[in-house]
């Protein structure tokens, strides 16, 4: 096993511990180790943040993970085939650890690696939330989760997780160099595209996320005020304006709609959807509610923007 813990001598060597000197060491020992000494190390506090959220369900203020070096040796060994091209003997090995050992971390990280590997990035979603869910500091798993999110479009969220990865990551680090070179490309892009900053990015994407739920509930008049909420945070996303022409539509407020819809076609003149959908509201009347049209819905980060950035 390349860079093992110098500690235990079998574990991945994944962070620089302040405790020991510098020393590189697993993740499993850094928690085992861990104490007051440890002083502002990012993943001391964030065991002690993460054990006060968990107080209700563990009264003595500890956070328990499972830890078995036997388990995260077949995991590496997985991976090893995985990379190796042996997809389905790696599937195999991890189907049956997850069925063993649904609470380890490092199981849960690589069942989603290997969902990403085999191109399921939406399938590999929950495993890495899982994972970093159960183990809350380990940078590998954040980063992974970033990429996943990438891949399926949700840049709002793959901004969080790589920003998570260099927050529990050692800053020599793979996964730490690579989320930084990210975040810096994510930057420049979005401020070159829609001239705002990551923070106003992630503030709008989670408004649409949850103005999209609502939507998807045919709750138009919540999902309306979230959209503009998004709106307020970015207001060069053309989803966005889209998406709140549908729900003006459905509350029967047409030339509204005409106007978002309008909005977003003026952001992105190619924007298919919002032209499709257009042509939907013009034949509605003022004040009737547009019910069981042919509309689409987009998501905020489409396909089609990013191929156009």
């Amino acid at each position: 096993m390349k860079n093992k813990c110098l500690l235990c001598l079998t574990g991945k060597a994944r962070r620089t511990c302040p405790l020991k000197n510098g020393m590189i060491i697993c993740s499993k020992c850094c928690a085992e180790i861990r104490e007051t000494g440890c002083g502002e190390c990012p993943h001391y506090a964030e065991s002690k943040r993460y054990a006060l959220q968990r107080e209700d369900c563990l009264p003595n203020r500890h956070f328990i993970i499972e830890i078995d070096p036997e388990v995260e040796k077949e995991v590496d060994h997985a991976l090893e085939k995985a990379s190796q091209g042996k997809l389905k003997k790696a599937f195999k090995t991890m189907k049956r650890l997850a069925d063993e050992h649904p609470r380890d971390h490092t199981v849960c990280y690589g069942m989603g690696t290997l969902c990403a590997l085999n191109g399921n990035d939406a399938e590999a979603i929950p495993w890495f939330e899982k994972s970093v869910s159960i183990f809350p500091y380990m940078a590998e798993a954040h980063y992974n989760l970033g990429i996943s999110y990438q891949r399926t479009y949700n840049l709002g969220r793959m901004i969080k997780s790589l920003r998570k990865a260099l927050q529990y990551g050692d800053s020599q680090g793979e996964s730490y160099q690579r989320a930084r070179i990210q975040l810096e490309n994510m930057k420049q892009s979005i401020a070159e595209n829609e001239g705002v900053d990551l923070d106003s990015y992630v503030a709008s994407s989670e408004n649409f996320e949850a103005a999209f739920r609502h939507m998807e509930n045919h709750q138009w008049d919540t999902a309306l005020k979230r959209f503009k909420k998004a709106a307020s945070h970015n207001k060069n996303n053309a989803p966005i304006y889209g998406n709140m022409g549908i729900c003006l539509a459905q509350l029967g407020r047409k030339a509204e709609a005409l106007v978002a819809l309008d909005r977003a076609l003026e952001i992105y003149p190619e924007y298919r959807v919002a032209t499709s959908n257009r042509k939907i509201v013009r034949n509605m009347k003022e004040g009737v509610p547009l019910e069981n049209a042919d509309y689409q819905t987009i998501f905020y980060s489409v396909k089609e923007l990013e191929k156009k950035r």
